[in-house]
């Protein structure tokens, strides 16, 4: 069925696809765990938990050093509230990429005041810029204790951090005795061979490496994990008050015991790069007014930065009138850094039937920036 101008389209949500959740998988666990009767609602959990543990334990094994160990967490946005809470104290500073993930920026909002926000030079790792805040945070009397780096398919730009960058990064942390906290959110679907993360780099300097099935099985059932040096990860581990989640981790615990996880994976990278090149060729007509993005290679998101006189949030409200939902790049940022002049999509979520109308619509819309649309306070 066509795709009606009356029809919400959204292109901000980074969810997965309906069919990505394994929900007849889920089902059959299901049935398995409800034969142990009560067991899954009480503290200790049912036999999947066990099961989950045990996966997790493998799947990162390549990851741990001798004296290193995991934890689960409440999805990967569990694990960074409780390493900031590990590692950094209320007068140092965490050094982010900016853009970067929106729900991190609140989680350490929520422990120190000082944040400093480094923008890539031409997709690539600012080594020396970094290097020089260091420098100049610990003169101000706020060293730096923690770099926050998404280095696979980053939300919400879908960069991706090259090797010869995250060797550097990785040294630069162990010449100045900072933690590297490693969120790995999309690292499982990347469309190629992925690149060796942070934490297998990390031998000489304290890496955190925070994993997650959100991407991959579920979003709800908030399914995370941590692993780093055993003294950090049992310091994460006492500020984790929940007792865990029993019944969820149970539950997946059951369907992974029964799955082939990498046959899973290998068709999730399909769908999704399929998802991806189909946005990318519907957006390509809009280069010529002036959009710029780059395809992406995993992940979930592409960064669409706009021409003049668009602001991020001009674009987002405009946009919107025509049914079309995007993510203002404002989100992103800290608080008084400049427009990006910029929005993020999701080709994750949104039927591929959309793509198409989507990219008219995003069309219509550039085209009132030689429309008059500067007299609607494009620039305000």
């Amino acid at each position: 069925m066509p795709v009606v101008e009356s029809e919400d389209i959204n292109w901000a949500s980074g969810y997965p696809f309906p069919k990505a959740v394994p929900v007849e998988g889920m089902s059959r666990a299901w049935r398995q765990l409800m034969a142990g009767r009560d067991q899954a609602f009480q503290y200790l959990g049912a036999r999947g938990q066990g099961y989950l543990r045990d996966w997790v334990m493998e799947r990162t094994r390549d990851l741990r050093l001798a004296e290193d160990d995991f934890i689960l967490t409440m999805g990967a946005i569990q694990g960074i509230d409780l390493a900031v809470r590990a590692v950094v104290d209320p007068g140092q500073s965490i050094v982010v990429q900016s853009p970067t993930y929106m729900e991190a920026l609140e989680v350490f909002q929520n422990y120190t005041a000082h944040i400093v926000g480094v923008p890539l030079e031409n997709r690539r790792f600012p080594i020396e810029t970094v290097r020089r805040i260091i420098y100049q945070q610990k003169q101000a009397g706020h060293p730096v204790a923690a770099i926050y780096w998404q280095a696979d398919f980053q939300n919400p730009t879908g960069v991706t951090t090259g090797l010869a960058d995250r060797r550097a990064l990785v040294e630069l942390a162990a010449e100045n005795g900072v933690w590297l906290i490693e969120d790995a959110a999309y690292r499982d679907l990347s469309f190629g061979e992925p690149l060796t993360s942070l934490k297998t780099l990390s031998s000489d300097s304290p890496v955190i490496h925070l994993g997650t099935l959100s991407k991959t099985v579920g979003p709800g059932l908030r399914i995370g994990w941590a692993v780093g040096s055993r003294h950090v990860v049992q310091a994460m581990d006492r500020m984790k008050k929940d007792l865990g989640h029993p019944l969820s981790e149970a539950l997946v615990g059951e369907w992974l015991h029964d799955t082939d996880y990498a046959a899973h994976l290998q068709s999730l990278r399909a769908s999704y790069q399929q998802r991806a090149e189909a946005m990318a060729q519907a957006l390509d007509p809009l280069k010529e007014q002036g959009l710029i993005f780059e395809s992406a290679t995993g992940g979930y998101f592409m960064w669409l930065d706009l021409p003049e006189p668009w602001t991020s949030d001009s674009f987002t409200a405009q946009v919107r009138q025509r049914q079309l939902v995007v993510l203002s790049g404002r989100h992103f940022l800290l608080p008084g850094v400049a427009d990006p002049r910029a929005v993020r999509v999701s080709f994750s979520y949104a039927p591929l039937t959309t793509f198409s109308e989507g990219a008219r619509r995003l069309g219509e819309t550039l085209k009132e920036a030689t429309q008059g649309a500067e007299g609607r306070g494009l620039d305000g």
